[in-house]
């Protein structure tokens, strides 16, 4: 809506989502219950049933100035969400008990805690709530014709719900109900100071900080196979004498600092794009993996900082070709050694007022996963013209080093870590096409991986210790084929 020297503006979005999967839990089963992820009884599987349901609704309103070009450009506005999602899961393995007897010499399935129709695991309800409502402004200050400073900042209270039920041998036995919330009250300010000494040289300076709502877990304590992987992190038994995980987690939240220029020159044929950036990131929500179940919650551990820089440069040698290379430097560690919340840091691992009970989850100087260089070139050449049209032909190389720091999962000071796993390997990839574009259209043929590489990006096992059975991704193998666009 026009108001003369403002704009209000309402966007509203509803996204509803329904989806369905069956997945083998065979293996899966065998690594935890019986020790061999192989299946040695013929006919013998694990099916799980997963389905999930969304429905989100989104509602912003902004007010804000229309003169873009005044000394004094400003916006403010509210915003609200609310997003609720279900997750229901059915465990089946009929031959599990039976397995598991011989495999033990005690049953799985109990009359306290039967399988129903071979039914081992049940969560027909699984709620998740998160709710956030927030107030915003901006505000764009020209100090000079030349200089301008950015400013803003956002409020928003935050609330968050979990509720199950579940229930099953793989589970906590008897059903078991879970209800837990939390709420919080995030302000995330942010600071942009441009300087613009001539129209083809830009300088900036930025300062802002950013959260990720938190969340509900369930209590993994109440699975019996995951108590030893609690144990060995650490947990103690609760006044009830049971191990219990945590049941909510916080938002996380980072400052992020970036310098950086954009410079352009040789009659707009060459450009150069150059940053540094540091970001320090304050409780980290970190994925906890308790590989004696298989299964894992989510804490605020942790302190890290980020920092490195890119250079990317444009060049057009002739109008019909543009070459465009980019590096990037990125170095991404623990700055401290983490333990689970009501533990404390010793030399020899996490502690409590018992003494040393567990191991670590992040020990400092552990890594995150990032590649320490990568490099992008491309280049793409624009053909004389057929008609209204014009071939061209593109091409495309990306490559990354190799990871040389452990990451948290992979160092052995750390409780529940998998020395066997590998870091990331170097990555190559090249991309070609050639296609015609014409009046909006864009018709092309593609080759992606055309050098067909193979690298081992990420390997996984569902237990530690002697499970044979890993998991490897690699690249997509070569694909060749056909795409095509119009934009309106």
């Amino acid at each position: 809506w026009d108001l003369g020297a403002a704009e209000l503006d309402s966007n509203t979005a509803y996204y509803s989502r329904k989806q369905h999967a069956f997945v083998d839990y065979t293996q899966f089963f065998g690594a935890i219950y019986l020790g061999n992820p192989f299946p040695t009884t013929p006919g013998a599987t694990g099916t799980v049933y997963v389905a999930d349901h969304q429905d989100n609704f989104y509602q912003e309103i902004r007010l804000a100035s229309k003169d873009a070009a005044a000394p004094l450009v400003w916006n403010a506005g509210v915003y609200f969400e609310h997003l609720n999602e279900n997750n229901i899961q059915f465990e089946y393995d009929p031959s599990l008990n039976a397995q598991y007897l011989a495999a033990n010499g005690v049953p799985f399935c109990t009359p306290a805690v039967p399988c129903p129709n071979g039914v081992v695991y049940y969560q027909p309800y699984a709620r998740e709530i998160d709710q956030q409502s927030a107030v915003f402004g901006e505000l764009r200050v020209k100090i000079r014709p030349s200089l301008q400073l950015t400013t803003g900042v956002r409020v928003s209270h935050d609330y968050y719900r979990g509720q199950s039920l579940s229930g099953g041998p793989d589970g906590a036995g008897a059903t078991l109900v879970e209800d837990h919330s939390a709420s919080e009250n995030p302000v995330t300010p942010k600071a942009v100071l441009a300087w613009q000494p001539g129209h083809d040289t830009l300088y900036y300076l930025s300062a802002a900080k950013g959260y990720r709502v938190g969340g509900t877990n369930n209590d993994f304590g109440v699975v019996p196979s995951c108590v030893p992987g609690l144990i060995t992190l650490g947990v103690q038994p609760g006044p009830d004498g049971k191990y219990h995980s945590q049941t909510t987690y916080g938002s996380d939240s980072l400052w992020s600092y970036e310098l950086g220029t954009k410079q352009t020159t040789l009659e707009h044929r060459l450009q150069i794009n150059a940053s540094l950036f540091l970001i320090d990131w304050r409780n980290i929500q970190q994925s906890v993996y308790l590989p004696s179940c298989g299964d894992s919650f989510t804490s605020n551990l942790g302190h890290a900082r980020s920092s490195g820089g890119d250079l990317e440069v444009l060049y057009r040698p002739i109008e019909a070709l543009t070459l465009d290379v980019t590096a990037a430097r990125t170095e991404a560690k623990y700055t401290a050694t983490t333990c689970l919340p009501g533990l404390s840091v010793t030399a020899a691992g996490c502690s409590s007022s018992a003494g040393v009970v567990g191991g670590p989850i992040a020990t400092q100087g552990d890594h995150l996963v990032a590649a320490p260089w990568s490099f992008v070139a491309s280049g793409e050449f624009l053909a004389p013209g057929v008609g209204a049209g014009r071939p061209y032909l593109r091409i495309d190389y990306q490559y990354s080093t190799a990871q040389r720091t452990l990451l948290p999962s992979q160092d052995p000071n750390n409780g529940n870590a998998d020395t066997t796993i590998l870091g990331l390997p170097v990555v190559a990839t090249l991309g070609l096409r050639g296609g015609f574009r014409w009046s909006g259209a864009d018709v092309s043929l593609f080759v992606q991986n055309a050098l067909n590489t193979h690298p081992l990006l990420f390997s996984s096992r569902d237990t530690n210790g002697t499970d044979p059975l890993y998991f490897n991704h690699t690249d997509r193998p070569r694909t060749i084929g056909v795409t095509g666009t119009y934009r309106f």
